[in-house]
C-alpha cells in the first residue's frame, strides 16, 4: 500500500466511483489491499493494457471521435470517388488516344502518299 495519504484518498474515491469490473477500480483495490505497490500496479501489463483499452474506448465514444470517424469516412469516400473518376478519365483519354491513332492509321492507308498521283 502507498504511504501517501493523498494517493490513498484518491484510490479510495476511485473504488467508490468506479464499478467493480472497471480496470481503475481493480487497480485501486489492488494497491489499497497491499497486494501491489502503486508503482508495481502502474507498470503491471494487466493493468496498463486494461487501462489503455478503457481509455481508447472512451476516446472513441466522444463526440469529437465520432465526428473524426465520420469525417474520415467522408474523406475516404471522396478520395475513392476522385480516384475512380481520375482513373476513368485517364482510361477514357487513353482509349481516345488509341482510337485516334487507329483512325489516323486508317486515314493514312486510304490517302495516297504525297507525290503519288490521285486517280
Amino acid at each position: 500500500m502507498t504511504a501517501d495519504p493523498v494517493a490513498r484518498a484518491v484510490l479510495r474515491r476511485v473504488t467508490e466511483l468506479r464499478p467493480p469490473d472497471d480496470p481503475l477500480h481493480a487497480f485501486a483495490t489492488t494497491v489499497l489491499s497491499g497486494e501491489a505497490t502503486l508503482r508495481a500496479a502502474a507498470t503491471h501489463p494487466a493493468f496498463t493494457e486494461a487501462l489503455e483499452a478503457t481509455l481508447d474506448a472512451r476516446l472513441e465514444a466522444t463526440p469529437e471521435a465520432r465526428l473524426d470517424a465520420r469525417l474520415g469516412a467522408r474523406l475516404e469516400a471522396t478520395l475513392k470517388t476522385g480516384l475512380e473518376a481520375t482513373l476513368e478519365a485517364g482510361l477514357e483519354a487513353t482509349l481516345e488516344a488509341v482510337r485516334g491513332a487507329a483512325l489516323d492509321d486508317a486515314f493514312r492507308r486510304r490517302l495516297p502518299e504525297r507525290g503519288e498521283a490521285r486517280g
